[in-house]
């Protein structure tokens, strides 16, 4: 059983979500505004933003399984 409500957890998950969106534009910022962020070294911003977003990905999957933990029980 999680230790939040259901309320708290929609609130996470809406929260994570909008951190991922932000991620995601900030990451396409760089690819797509500047044609040169390979060679001017902004590749590795873009590597972290992308595993930034990965990370946040799995935590919208946790706190949704939790919010289906706390509907069932």
């Amino acid at each position: 059983m999680s230790p939040f409500t259901h309320t708290e957890l929609d609130a996470v998950v809406r929260w994570l979500e909008e951190r991922h969106n932000s991620l995601h534009l900030q990451q396409l910022v760089i690819e797509n505004g500047d044609d040169f962020a390979f060679s001017n070294n902004k590749w590795p911003d873009v590597e972290t933003l992308k595993s930034e977003q990965s990370v946040v990905r799995d935590c919208i999957r946790e706190a949704k399984y939790q919010i289906g933990n706390t509907e069932h029980g």
